[in-house]
């Protein structure tokens, strides 16, 4: 009897000191155990467009070109399209490859499935810095079997990037023969 007087005695104890002591996790809201007081590190404004006119005048003529067999989308990042984690190799290192790369437009199916990455190579493309990048862009997009297509201008007409997405495709095929 001495001994279960003791025992809930240590026990009353416990909870006392628990009681005393613990503090609750949070207190506000679960929705604002986020929010801090603290101004941000960095302010962020709304762009008033997602693309150059150069670009949104391409992107049109691509949406009529693709007609609705296929959807095209603006500027999209490499690691929306790539697989990175590749069995064999350092996932985490492939993905620094090609985070923070993008193109300009991506062809795909209906299903959702790549087939063509686009690039309007406009004036900025011709900086050393660029030249650069877009060779390691075409290089990372040739190893994983995504096609490329390159344009100098949005005017070029609807025939052109139709025959040019058209002869990338039919030269891949006969080189994978």
């Amino acid at each position: 009897m001495e001994f279960i007087s003791v025992y809930l005695g240590i026990l009353v104890i416990i909870f006392i000191l628990i009681r005393l002591f613990h503090k609750p996790l949070a207190t506000k809201h679960p929705a604002e155990v986020f929010v801090t007081s603290e101004a941000p590190k960095y302010q962020f404004t709304s762009k008033k467009q997602i693309m150059t006119r150069a670009e949104a005048t391409f992107f049109e003529k691509l949406e009529r070109v693709a007609g609705n067999r296929f959807y095209v989308l603006p500027q999209v990042h490499l690691s929306t399209f790539l697989n990175h984690a590749v069995k064999g190799q350092y996932y985490k290192a492939a993905f620094s490859t090609i985070n923070g790369k993008s193109v300009d437009f991506l062809l795909v199916e209906k299903a959702l499935t790549p087939i063509a990455a686009i690039e309007l190579d406009d004036w900025s493309h011709k900086r050393s810095d660029r030249i650069e990048r877009d060779e390691r862009v075409a290089e990372i997009l040739r190893g994983a079997g995504i096609l490329l297509a390159r344009f100098e201008t949005p005017n070029v007409p609807d025939s052109e990037i139709v025959s040019t997405i058209y002869n990338l495709a039919t030269a891949t095929k006969h080189e994978n023969l």
